[in-house]
């Protein structure tokens, strides 16, 4: 049940590498905060390529990116969790 806000950050890659996404939530946070990896252009082809589910307070996906791929980085609140988090994204593009 991802009934908590989702917060939805666009990711442009530069090289093919693979890409790691860590999300930490804040402390005082109740419940989870997910990660979902959404490749393609918004309402045209998209699909999951990765996610990740909170696993104590932190979510930790990796994923490969194409030369020039874009994706989405869904944080969802998961049954009604809601609060701030950290959000870090590597990859290995020079």
């Amino acid at each position: 049940d991802y009934s908590g806000p989702e917060y939805v950050y666009k990711f442009t890659s530069f090289c093919k590498t693979t890409v790691e996404v860590t999300v930490v939530k804040d402390p005082g946070v109740v419940g989870n905060l997910d990660v979902a990896i959404i490749g393609g252009e918004a309402c045209e082809n998209t699909a999951c390529v990765a996610g990740a589910k909170m696993q104590g307070n932190t979510a930790k996906v990796f994923f490969d990116a194409s030369d020039g791929g874009k994706y989405y980085i869904a944080i969802e609140g998961r049954d009604g969790a809601a609060g701030g988090f950290s959000l870090d994204v590597n990859c290995g593009c020079p």
